[in-house]
């Protein structure tokens, strides 16, 4: 036996000499060279660098740059975004904030870029499986957050909106699990889709961004109305701040409603109140709000006075909506986003309550964004907005028809598979 361990051993080194003899020999030559001082002189002579390439005879254009923050240098039109949290910053977080509550406001401006082959409706990220991201950054396909964000104080935030002069202005209010640049994402893809060219607006309330966190989620939204009010009062106050719609989807319609009530029940202590709709108000979007049905209905006649118009999109696949009315134990009472056991929506006294049921949505979504997954739904936020239109038949002929025989009525998105396909009406990478 140990002649064999002798013998492999001998054979093992053997080998190894002659791989690196023959390594050194493709690298570079080694002569030992005598010395005056009869030493050795152990020289290893590199051989001669390869000649230059050629030069081309015509110009080569520049390459690529590498795109990990392709929004340091926004090749493609952007969108700025004036946002407001009360999450506290958190320099781990892909968008600088995130999840857990600061307890105070804080202002800032952030820059999307959008990229040129944008769909209407979507909000181009890399692919992700679990947490793991399947592909690069890439600001020629992907909505991209430029970094570092700017934090502002409250003057520098009213300079900020005294720059804009366009007449309509959007505020989006994310809702449950959601991270803070997913809320921004999606804002810029509302006002690229849209063509906002007044100040564009976000808040974003400290959502965990997990689908079981839903009570956390709960919580946050109790805690960011005093925020919230506070980041709305700064905007309504500025008059460079016109015809503002505001779109809440999901938990925060929520925070949206009982903060509105807030300001319309401390107006009319005051005395301030007026008749009719308030400046900059415009149109209010209640899209599948999650909230008690019967909250809805106490607090929606609060709000709707304050606005031009108030519309509320309701679809009975969402499955959020019915985690939620699990998770809240309200086995028959539907949330604010669904439809009642009698198959109708949410109706209010100066409210348009659409049934968005029959949307087309991809086969695995959550079905959780009809207001934007559904083309036909899509483009009639877009033409409210950008119209004031009302009632939605007259905006959506064909695709909104009026239920009668109900009080209030409500509209009921209709699709007709003959009828010759409507063209997507967004407005894609109109950057500003």
């Amino acid at each position: 036996m140990l002649f064999y361990r002798k013998h492999f051993a001998a054979k093992t080194l053997g080998l190894v000499l002659v791989i690196t003899a023959i390594g050194l020999s493709g690298c570079a030559s080694f002569k030992p060279k005598p010395t005056s001082g009869g030493s050795t002189d152990y020289t290893v002579t590199l051989p001669p660098p390869p000649p230059p390439p050629p030069v081309a005879s015509e110009p080569v254009a520049p390459t690529t740059p590498d795109v990990d923050n392709a929004a340091s240098q926004p090749r493609v039109p952007g969108i700025k975004i004036l946002f407001g949290t009360d999450r506290l910053a958190d320099v781990k977080s892909p968008g600088g904030f995130g999840y857990l509550r600061n307890k105070e406001l804080t202002l800032g401006e952030a820059y999307i870029t959008i990229p040129p082959q944008h769909s209407c409706g979507r909000t181009e990220r890399p692919t992700v499986l679990f947490t793991v991201s399947l592909e690069r950054e890439n600001g020629e396909k992907h909505l991209v957050l430029k970094r570092p964000l700017t934090i502002l104080s409250e003057d520098e935030f009213r300079a900020a909106i005294e720059a804009y002069h366009g007449e309509q202005s959007l505020l989006f209010v994310h809702g449950y699990n959601t991270t803070f640049e997913a809320g921004l994402y999606r804002t810029a893809q509302l006002a690229n889709d849209f063509n906002i060219k007044g100040p564009v607006f976000h808040y974003s309330w400290p959502s965990r961004g997990k689908i079981l966190a839903y009570n956390y989620d709960y919580d946050s939204v109790r805690i960011s109305e005093k925020y919230f009010q506070h980041y709305l009062t700064l905007i309504t106050s500025n008059p460079n701040v016109k015809n503002l719609t505001i779109i809440a989807h999901s938990k925060g319609n929520d925070l949206v409603l009982e903060s509105l009530a807030r300001m319309a029940r401390a107006a009319a202590l005051d005395g301030s109140r007026r008749q009719g709709p308030r400046d900059p108000f415009d149109q209010l979007i209640l899209a599948s709000p999650d909230l008690a049905e019967d909250l809805a209905h106490q607090l929606i006649p609060e709000v709707t006075p304050m606005f031009k118009g108030v519309t509320l999109y309701a679809n009975n696949r969402d499955i959020p909506l019915f985690i939620s009315r699990f998770v809240n134990g309200l086995n028959f009472t539907p949330r604010a986003g669904q439809l009642s056991s009698d198959g109708l929506p949410l109706r209010e006294k100066g409210v348009d309550s659409i049934d968005g049921t029959a949307g087309d949505f991809a086969f695995l979504s959550l079905k959780h964004d009809a207001y934007v997954a559904d083309q036909s739904l899509r483009n009639d936020v877009r033409k409210l907005i950008q119209t004031g239109i009302r009632p939605p038949e007259q905006r959506s002929p064909g695709k909104l028809i009026p239920i009668p025989a109900t009080n209030p009525d409500f509209w009921r998105l209709i699709l007709n598979p003959s009828a010759p396909p409507e063209p997507d009406s967004c407005q894609p990478s109109q950057g500003r």
